[in-house]
């Protein structure tokens, strides 16, 4: 950590023994974690990227360094006072060429061709697959994350062959762009997922939406709002009598002054085409901006 001096790394003062126990001084990051702050919550959709941009950004350098480091989740992404995200927790991490790295403990975000040989993740493209992991996760939140974990006996089998994490779960108003580059930096084959964390920064940059998305539930109804360039936003998908489904959007350049668009409503559908049409909305003002 030393070496890995960088704005997205947790910085270093001091590492010493007091009294026969070792010691590290390192700056405080008031925000605390991401996982504290989201509290397995989706992240607003423009906020959860950008905390996926900035450690990108600090494994982007400490790669740079020949450096792995081999235990990306969100409990160790921590945030300054200005929101930055900084990379913490290396006490997994290794040069590149170390024949003798630790195995790695979180197996929820082992890549498949490590659970495959057996080995520690030993190459930038298994670190690149645990961040893309934890951005799914933040993005998507821990309920959607979670669902999908098989049987312990069944989980290195899905994680080899692709099926965990369920790369066909996503909550409705993650935009198609956003799923491939997620899709791509999960990829089960490491030659087919970003060549360096710059990469995949760099495409998350590219799938920005026009319009990001903040999604919550409230007994029972899913509501999505959104604020960009003076025009607010609201959705809404819930049920009216336990089986079918009503979904609406507005728009309007105050909240007091929002309304309803007509084309863009389904009344007294069943859940799955409900869904369906949530999502097909949602993308289409989050990719287009209307």
């Amino acid at each position: 950590m030393l070496a890995a001096k960088h704005p997205n790394v947790v910085e270093i003062y001091q590492a010493e023994l007091q009294d026969g126990l070792p010691i590290i001084r390192m700056e405080y990051l008031a925000g605390g974690s991401v996982s504290a702050v989201l509290g397995g919550l989706p992240s607003q959709v423009d906020v959860g990227m950008r905390i996926v941009m900035d450690a990108a950004r600090g494994l982007e350098y400490i790669h740079s360094l020949n450096l792995l480091h081999r235990d990306m989740k969100p409990s160790n992404l921590l945030i300054d006072n200005d929101g930055a995200v900084k990379l913490s927790d290396f006490g997994l991490s290794g040069i590149i060429t170390d024949s003798f790295l630790p195995n790695s403990g979180y197996q929820l975000t082992w890549p498949p061709e490590n659970v495959t040989s057996g080995r520690p993740t030993d190459t930038k493209q298994g670190d690149i697959y645990a961040l893309g992991v934890t951005a799914c996760r933040i993005l998507n939140g821990d309920m959607v994350f979670f669902s999908s974990i098989p049987p312990e006996s069944d989980l290195k089998h899905a994680i080899r062959i692709g099926r965990f994490p369920d790369r066909t779960k996503w909550l409705p108003h993650l935009h198609e762009p956003l799923r491939r580059v997620l899709r791509k930096a999960m990829h089960k084959d490491p030659t087919r997922r970003y060549a360096s964390a710059r990469d995949f920064r760099h495409a998350l940059e590219k799938s920005i939406p026009a319009i990001p998305w903040n999604y919550e539930l409230d007994a029972g109804r899913a509501i999505w709002t959104s604020t960009k360039n003076g025009r607010h936003w609201k959705a809404t998908l819930a049920s009216i009598d336990g089986a079918k489904y009503d979904f609406e959007l507005l728009g309007g350049q105050s909240v007091s002054r929002l309304r309803r668009r007509t084309a863009d409503a389904l009344r007294s559908a069943p859940f799955d085409e409900a869904a369906q049409h949530a999502e097909r909305v949602l993308g289409r003002v989050a990719v287009l901006g209307k």
